[in-house]
């Protein structure tokens, strides 16, 4: 059943990005809505990029674990953020 994964895959990456996208969206300290989108989009974009999907649900399990991961995981995209002009890095 490889297509069958390939589709699983797809729309849990579809998942992950839409969840990213929405966070970002609500947090970004991007005043512009439109280009709060754009920002977001890229950083959503980037953050699935990075990962395979098996470390994109090892990260989503251990989020569900512990209460601070959206802190960590923000931090290890640091870069990501700061390229998407999602945060200015100081």
């Amino acid at each position: 059943m490889p297509a069958q994964r390939a589709q699983d895959e797809k729309l849990y990456r579809q998942k992950v990005f839409q969840a990213v996208f929405e966070t970002c969206n609500r947090t970004a300290p991007v005043k512009n809505k439109k280009d709060k989108a754009i920002a977001c989009q890229c950083y959503a974009k980037a953050y699935d990029n990075r990962y395979t999907i098996t470390e994109l649900i090892a990260i989503n399990k251990w989020s569900a674990e512990f209460n601070d991961s959206n802190g960590i995981i923000a931090l290890l995209l640091s870069p990501e953020a700061a390229k998407c002009k999602v945060i200015v890095r100081r």
